[in-house]
């Protein structure tokens, strides 16, 4: 279990369609940022590659995340959503 200062809240965005909150996590081996949904519980933490793959990425590659009905036309099979238990 981390400690408490080992996770860092450093803002919430939402919009209409969506709530995430973002934080510093230094838990692990080097920090990462975590993206967190608070209605699920479900979240993702990047490592400093991943972002930085992530900024070479065109909104384009993200379709497949955001429409689930083109995901028949992507060159790659996204991964099922997470669940939480």
């Amino acid at each position: 279990m981390p400690a408490p200062d080992d996770i860092l809240t450093l803002m919430t965005l939402a919009n209409e369609f969506a709530t995430v909150e973002v934080k510093l996590d230094r838990a692990a081996n080097g920090p990462r940022l975590r993206i967190v949904d608070p209605a699920s519980g479900v979240s993702i933490a990047l490592d400093p590659l991943e972002l930085y793959s992530l900024a070479w990425a065109r909104h384009e590659d993200l379709l497949g995340l955001l429409q689930p009905s083109l995901r028949d036309r992507l060159p790659w099979t996204p991964a099922p959503p997470r669940t939480v238990e």
